[in-house]
């Protein structure tokens, strides 16, 4: 019997293995002739192919063939790499050169609407941007309410009436008034409002007016080739109000850029590497309506400092991502008693679209006894607790028996301190503000 040829087509992955298999061939052939017509077309459509845009370009380059259909493909896929890269103009100027001369073919078409699209603005839609959202809430402790403890002033406020429903505004605008080539800013307003039913006191309102700007770019040639990077500033003023009253007056400069320095991902051994710095200046106005005079230690108007860095390393898509990074923050008040300059180290890791974060610092709570004695055993002299986030120390010196407190969380197994019987003290006095 005599057979028929098979009319089915390559699948895909035929396809990428005869573009893996000629690719060595063809790059030799490349360095050792780079002028031969339609050479520089298939070099620079394969590593296209891998994400290796800077080196597509400089393949589509070299191409001088006269056959209109290869120099209306070259332009065509010279134009893609360029508008991945973050080259918009450039982009469209390839883009426009693709569309002339085979007005007929099967690439003017697609061409021309990606032309059309970046030059209006890359194909990100609507200018204006808006979010509405409305909640409800049921909290049963509004007024935070202290703890049980040896303090009677303390227990009988424990027993005062702090439950309460409430509800749950808030709205965010956006638009975005400049895209122009690699520049975009954006002004936006957003507000939100917290308010508990039955203590109207404890509501919270706050109200943010921003104004952003960044530009995207690309490095084309050297060490970084093939790089995109974006750079940017934002300005914020912060409206904050408690109950009916004034509260908090906040204005925030922050500086930030990103740097895609490869776009593998394909591998464990070849992820996606981002590099993020940001540095940021706050300064915070308190009003103090209470009609209580402060100490001037206890004055807390200050000017925020924050700068840090962070790398991530992306797999398969974006969907797996690692981040390490460190974060230098300070506080300079005008009352010595809420200066602080802590340091935080972090690490995360995103598998799909969970989220876990771990800190270098620690909470304030103690150890319980049986933690400290196996520390002890261990040569650990790290028995003890570690100071708030607001300490000008990171970690405190080793706590003896009569320096740990009688009540609290162990900070290791979390399970709780028994109250042990100490000598008769006192009773700590609270001031009638606190009341």
């Amino acid at each position: 019997m005599r057979r028929t040829p098979s009319t089915r087509r390559p699948t895909t992955t035929s396809v990428s293995e005869r573009y893996d298999k000629a690719e060595p061939i063809l790059t030799k052939c490349f360095e050792e002739r780079p002028k031969t017509d339609g050479l520089g077309y298939y070099i620079g459509f394969m590593r296209y192919r891998k994400k290796d845009y800077s080196g597509a370009l400089d393949a589509f380059k070299v191409e001088t063939s006269p056959n209109p259909a290869i120099q209306q493909l070259t332009h065509f896929y010279s134009g893609l790499a360029l508008a991945v890269m973050g080259l918009p103009e450039r982009a469209t100027a390839e883009l426009d050169a693709a569309t002339r001369g085979q007005v007929g073919s099967a690439i003017a078409g697609p061409a021309e609407r990606l032309r059309d699209s970046i030059a209006a603005g890359g194909g990100q839609g609507s200018r204006f941007h808006a979010e509405v959202r409305v909640g409800g809430t049921y909290d049963t402790n509004v007024k935070v309410l202290p703890n049980p403890s040896n303090d009677p002033l303390a227990n009988a406020i424990r027993f005062l009436d702090t439950k309460s429903t409430g509800e749950l505004y808030s709205v965010t605008l956006s638009y975005d008034w400049l895209r122009y080539g690699n520049w975009e800013s954006t002004i936006g307003y957003q507000f939100f409002e917290s308010y508990p039913n039955s203590f109207p006191d404890f509501a919270v309102q706050d109200q943010v007016v921003t104004l952003g700007a960044t530009y995207r770019g690309a490095f084309e040639s050297g060490v970084l080739a093939g790089s995109r990077y974006l750079v940017g500033g934002q300005y914020a003023f912060d409206n904050q109000l408690l109950g009916e009253n004034q509260f908090l007056q906040r204005n925030t400069g922050t500086l930030f850029a990103t740097l895609q320095l490869n776009a593998g991902g394909d591998s464990f051994w070849n992820p996606t590497n981002v590099f993020s710095p940001i540095f940021r200046v706050q300064g915070k106005l308190f009003n103090n309506f209470t009609g209580i005079p402060l100490p001037p230690s206890d004055n807390r108007n200050a000017t925020n400092y924050m700068t840090g860095i962070s790398h991530t390393f992306y797999w398969s898509g974006d969907r797996h991502w690692f981040r390490v990074g460190f974060q230098y923050d300070t506080d300079v008040a005008n009352g010595r008693n809420w200066s602080y300059t802590p340091t935080r180290s972090f690490r995360s890791r995103i598998p799909a679209a969970s989220s876990v974060r771990t800190s270098s610092r620690c909470t304030s709570s103690p150890w319980c006894s049986r933690c400290r004695s196996s520390a002890a055993s261990r040569g650990d002299r790290r028995s003890g607790p570690c100071r708030s986030a607001s300490s000008t120390s990171s970690v405190s010196p080793a706590p003896t028996s009569r320096s740990m407190p009688t009540s609290g969380t162990c900070c290791r197994c979390r399970s709780p301190i028994r109250t042990r019987k100490q000598g008769k003290r006192p009773p700590r006095r609270v001031p009638a503000a606190v009341v």
